[in-house]
């Protein structure tokens, strides 16, 4: 007979495998990159003026300033472009789309397990 959690003990092995996830390589790397982009003065006075950028395109959009609006697009998109270019946040976007994805496969196994486990209890009964 198999063993049945409560909601509880489900979260706490949910909490193990945060703790496990939390260090793996490709989490820890992902942490590194975050740490130094938080650190590079170029790239954050560039995602504060994106920041700002997009605001005020949304505000001008909301007036109706089109010709103002697709100004700050231009400013917009020149900043995009420099901060793409900083190397360090290429490596940041490389390594958050890495994360992503294996958090993908594991939530995508997690529901599959679920699912198979339903229709094969489903099948015997």
């Amino acid at each position: 007979m198999k063993k049945t959690f409560t909601s509880e003990e489900v979260l706490q092995e949910g909490q193990k495998l945060a703790q496990i996830l939390q260090n793996l390589p490709e989490v820890v790397y992902f942490k590194q990159c975050e740490k130094k982009l938080r650190n590079h003065k170029e790239a954050t006075r560039l995602i504060s003026e994106i920041k700002q950028l997009q605001k005020e395109i949304v505000n001008l959009g909301h007036l109706g300033k089109n010709k103002a609006c697709k100004q700050k697009e231009d400013e917009l998109y020149a900043c995009q472009q420099k901060l793409n270019a900083i190397p360090l946040v290429a490596m940041f976007f490389q390594a958050q789309e890495e994360i992503n994805e294996l958090f993908q496969n594991i939530s995508w196994l997690l529901t599959q397990a679920i699912h198979d486990e339903i229709k094969l209890q489903a099948l015997q009964k």
